[in-house]
């Protein structure tokens, strides 16, 4: 099954979600973590530019998105 992936980027306060077409290992190997929000959805960041609080709004915004 094919899963659905998004990159969240953060501006100001909040994030913004870029669909990508699949996952490839070119994503995985560049971006070094994921915030898993269903098997279909996947939110890719590069933590070390994220504080905590960022981090946790960033899975605020992916549930409220997705759930």
């Amino acid at each position: 099954m094919m899963q659905t992936v998004f990159i969240a980027k953060l501006k100001g306060k909040k994030f913004t979600f870029t669909k990508f077409k699949s996952m490839t290992e070119e994503i995985f190997w560049f971006y070094s973590k994921f915030c898993f929000n269903s098997v279909k959805e996947i939110y890719v960041y590069r933590s070390k530019d994220l504080t905590q609080d960022e981090l946790d709004e960033l899975i605020r915004q992916a549930r409220k998105r997705f759930d």
